[in-house]
């Protein structure tokens, strides 16, 4: 039997064949994200496949956040604060690295949600608990001293600057101080600090009094004045009424 002669040409072209046959039945897989994403993975990858990704959906893309903003790709809200990366930088102006962007104690998405502005450090105008003093009236007496009405005119200007707010003025009632044709004493006081913050542009309707009772046995023996009265009990105290949702931090 005579064979044909060996063909180096067909030989290759059989072998090629083989090949492509074989590389059809082999289908290549993309190597799979890591269940649990890292900034470390994201690092590998390459800048057109970040600015091509958004991993926590917040609408800015994983290299945006990574190289222009210093943002968590993996975090909607970086900071906390209650606002997305997104809305702070393109919806707010706000920081999405800081909480609290105007420094005024409410986070920024507080402040979104009572509607104030939270790039304005005086907006909203506060009263912190603190801010306003207790008047001390003299013995005796329902008309306020030089620094009785000190201190009464600066709760008023703190009350003119946050028109939002309401105050309760307690009047303590001390009965060491009453003499028996004396008993309108208490109400005299509270008329004088009515009169005053009415005067000086304070809306009535932003002032309640109360009345507080006060014993005489709950002053230290040692507060006692020459006049048998305890001052630490003959104070008007003004206690802001925050119309807000929150409260600043600090």
């Amino acid at each position: 039997m005579n064979s044909s002669p060996h063909n180096p040409l067909q030989s290759a072209l059989l072998f090629f064949g083989l090949l492509l046959v074989v590389a059809g039945c082999i289908t290549i897989q993309p190597e799979p994200e890591p269940e649990d994403l890292t900034i470390e993975y994201l690092m590998t990858l390459s800048d057109q496949e970040l600015m091509d990704r958004d991993s926590d959906g917040d609408g800015l893309s994983d290299y945006d956040e990574m190289y222009i903003y210093g943002t968590d790709p993996l975090n909607p809200d970086t900071d906390g604060d209650g606002l997305s990366d997104y809305d702070e930088i393109f919806v707010y102006g706000t920081d999405p690295l800081t909480k609290d962007t105007s420094g005024n104690g409410f986070t920024d998405g507080q402040e979104v949600e009572m509607g104030t502005n939270p790039i304005d450090p005086d907006d909203p105008p506060f009263i912190r608990s603190y801010e306003l003093q207790p008047v001390s009236f003299p013995f005796g007496k329902a008309e306020p001293d030089g620094s009785a009405l000190e201190i009464l005119d600066q709760n008023r200007q703190k009350l003119l600057y946050a028109e939002m707010f309401r105050v309760e003025v307690i009047i303590l009632t001390n009965d060491s101080e009453l003499k028996a044709d004396d008993d309108s004493l208490f109400d005299e006081r509270a008329d004088r600090v009515m009169a005053y913050l009415v005067d000086g542009g304070v809306s009535k309707e932003r002032v309640d009094f109360i009345f507080e009772p006060v014993s005489f046995s709950e002053c230290p023996e040692d507060a006692i004045d020459e006049n048998e009265s305890c001052p630490e009990i003959r104070l008007v105290k003004f206690i802001p009424i925050n119309p807000y949702t929150f409260y600043p931090e600090y």
